[in-house]
């Protein structure tokens, strides 16, 4: 092999590293499938819902299609699908359809394997975290629709130039909040309306650095999570209410000592979990 043709991983983009552990993976799976041996069960009121891979003319003996994550909009069932022709993309089955999925968008044209993650749904919009698009910064933040009898799936692009890691999608009423991470460990809080086309991010922490929230949950209608914010009191948990005038305010410093440099320490605060009301 000539030495000189080929690449070093280091020099290999994000985005292409991560399509070829997926590829792999998908390749160790269906070679697991046709080797796996046959079995018979008795069916009671069950029925295949659809034959994935015969939708794109194939067939499911030609290729297993791997449904997952399964996930209920609006009286539609959304979900991750692979085929020959187009890959692992996002499919869609109406309730009151003929019993044919539809592809809600071929968002990476080919037949990479990627993955549609973060699913969270926020009124009768489904929000995903997938990689493709307009730019390329690896994985981007995405909604699907129903507009009549049309089927919108936009990308929210509120980046221009860096690679980024989104995740934590968490549905508060109307507005969903996730975290978006740059590729030195900084990161921050944002918020998007259902209908709205680019997010906005919550200001915690306003000095040097960022916030770095983690640990985001719903509860009665607020978002609880864990950051730094201003004043220098570490890491401690915060609350941002909807419809509340400021709607962001700390819930208390757990750890009010401070260190050697008079900076407060962190409580570090985990797991937020609601219980009732």
């Amino acid at each position: 092999m000539n030495q000189s043709r080929r690449r070093s991983k280091t020099n290999l983009t994000w985005k292409e590293l991560t399509t070829r552990r997926k590829e792999k993976e998908y390749r160790k799976r269906l070679k697991s499938s046709r080797n796996r041996p046959a079995m018979v069960e008795q069916l009671e009121d069950r029925s295949l819902l659809s034959d994935v891979a015969a939708t794109s003319g194939g067939t499911s003996r030609d290729l297993p299609s791997f449904p997952a994550e399964l996930t209920e909009v609006n009286g539609a069932l959304y979900f991750s699908s692979e085929t020959r022709e187009t890959g692992r993309e996002l499919w869609k089955y109406a309730l009151d359809s003929s019993g044919t999925p539809d592809i809600v968008k071929d968002i990476n044209p080919g037949t990479g394997i990627y993955d549609h993650s973060e699913r969270t749904v926020v009124g009768n919009t489904l929000f995903f975290v997938a990689p493709g698009g307009e730019l390329d910064h690896g994985y981007e933040l995405w909604k699907s629709y129903e507009d009549g009898p049309l089927q919108v799936t936009t990308q929210l692009s509120f980046f221009e130039d860096e690679q980024y890691h989104i995740s934590q999608l968490t549905a508060v009423g109307d507005t969903l909040f996730f975290t978006v991470y740059d590729s030195s460990g900084e990161g921050e809080l944002y918020r998007c309306g259902e209908s709205e086309a680019t997010p906005t991010m919550v200001t915690v922490y306003s000095g040097d650095g960022s916030s770095r929230p983690t640990e985001l949950a719903e509860a009665n209608g607020s978002l609880y999570f864990s950051a730094w914010g201003d004043g220098d009191t570490g890491y401690e948990p915060w609350k941002y209410s909807l419809g509340v005038s400021p709607p962001l305010a700390s819930v208390g410093d757990l750890n009010p000592t401070t260190d050697s440099d008079g900076l407060g320490e962190s409580s570090n605060p985990r797991g937020f979990t609601a219980v009732g009301d």
